[in-house]
């Protein structure tokens, strides 16, 4: 295999692929790649709060058994994706079926996948999906930082994985720990009302995962659009967002276009 995916995937669910329950990964799309191809975990910050709360009851001791922390925004491991089944519904809020394949089998996807119907539904809103098939699952003893993986795979000959000598990421999402994100500036943005800091625009996928530039050529993982405005670059500003929670202004609100975001953004009073 001498291309790679790497898959933006929230704490909830790494658990559950993890420990084996999770063997089938649903995505809205699909990469342009014949099975099998290798795909690397990327463990989200986005979703720790709502993880440690509800599914691990705010349990401090279950938190530090599973190295959260250490795992939180890094790559914690690695599988190899050997088929890939095509997800249709015939009716909003009707089961979802492995396309050319009876109910049955549509069952046990849907079992493997760790979804609800309701789930299924409101993630893929009727449309069609796609059931990535996960097999020869690796889980790293150290999860792996983003700064050292580019599309060569580990920077680091002593992270490198086994085949990692000639990956090319079909998905970008690098990011800088600690420090400024890579941003797209294609609209011009007004300075922050209150403390008259820069703002601008980030690409994010769509479950407001955030990837660099070069992920706009290849969104496989959907697109949208965030306004960043980070309380280390702006001190003080009441609506600045800390950088370990991505900087984002207003919560994750993704827009469609950097045109709504753009239009969101320099709306004021004034103007309406």
């Amino acid at each position: 295999m001498s291309k790679a995916v790497m898959l933006s995937i929230r704490p909830k669910w790494v658990e559950k692929i993890a420990n084996g329950e999770k063997t089938i990964e649903v995505r809205k799309t699909r990469p342009k790649l014949d099975t099998p191809f290798k795909c690397y975990i990327y463990c989200t910050l986005q979703g720790c709060n709502e993880f440690f709360r509800v599914d691990l009851g705010g349990d401090v001791a279950k938190w530090n058994r599973g190295k959260w922390a250490d795992r939180k925004g890094k790559i914690i491991g690695e599988f190899t994706c050997d088929r890939i089944y095509e997800l249709e519904t015939k009716a909003r809020g009707g089961s979802y079926y492995v396309k050319g394949e009876d109910w049955l089998t549509a069952c046990e996807g849907a079992q493997q996948s760790c979804l609800t119907l309701k789930d299924m539904h409101d993630y893929l809103h009727a449309q069609t999906g796609y059931g990535w098939h996960i097999t020869d699952l690796r889980i790293y003893d150290a999860p792996k930082c983003l700064l050292n993986f580019g599309r060569k795979g580990f920077a680091d000959a002593s992270q490198a994985s086994s085949g990692a000598e000639n990956v090319a990421i079909a998905i970008s999402a690098r990011r800088r720990v600690g420090a400024m994100w890579r941003r797209w500036k294609m609209f011009e943005l007004k300075s922050c009302p209150f403390c008259g800091g820069k703002v601008s625009l980030v690409l994010c996928d769509d479950e407001g995962n955030l990837h660099d530039v070069a992920y706009r050529e290849r969104s496989y993982s959907g697109l949208g659009f965030m306004l960043h405005h980070a309380y280390e670059e702006n001190p003080g500003c009441p609506i600045a967002s800390y950088e370990c929670d991505g900087g984002i202004l207003g919560g994750v609100h993704i827009y469609d276009t950097e045109e709504q975001a753009a239009e969101a953004w320099n709306r004021r009073t004034e103007n309406g």
